[in-house]
């Protein structure tokens, strides 16, 4: 909520209202793990743990993104420029790590513990490994909509 606030009050430049909120953003950031910079993730984004999350600041990833706890999403060591580009419905399990000028298309789904250094372009697919390989590619029509907290708002009906 504080990072969409943030956003919102950075991009409509609202420059006081930034800079109030900017700090307690940062105090929350830190006091859960998450080092999640303003704009690099589309609308949609769902943390369901708290715990080490890193993701670079010049890192896109595209709407509804799932991402557990201990992932890193960084650049190439030898430059500052080469960061990852994720697509739309990635689910990013816990401890995976993404780095390099590399491309994930949309409805990847990234396994636990996985290192993801090249791209992957076939949408649906699902990668595991270090170093991440492809194992399957999902039937796009039957896959699921990412799951959210909000599915569970209201008691099931008897």
């Amino acid at each position: 909520m504080l990072l969409r606030l943030c956003e919102w009050l950075y991009n409509s430049k609202h420059r006081t209202g930034y800079l109030l909120l900017c700090p307690l953003f940062r105090w929350r950031s830190r006091t859960l793990g998450f080092t999640i910079p303003i704009n690099t993730f589309g609308p949609g984004l769902y943390i369901p743990h708290y715990g080490t999350i890193v993701i670079n600041t010049r890192a896109r990833i595209g709407r509804n993104c799932t991402i557990h706890t201990d992932v890193c999403i960084g650049r190439h060591p030898d430059s500052k420029e080469r960061v990852p580009t994720l697509g739309d419905n990635i689910y990013i399990g816990p401890g995976v790590k993404i780095y390099d000028t590399i491309t994930i298309a949309s409805g990847a789904t990234i396994g636990a513990n996985a290192v993801v250094n090249r791209s992957f372009n076939e949408e649906n697919c699902v990668l595991a490994g270090v170093p991440a390989r492809m194992l399957v590619k999902k039937s796009g029509a039957s896959q699921a909509p990412p799951l959210h907290l909000a599915s569970f708002s209201s008691p099931p009906d008897h």
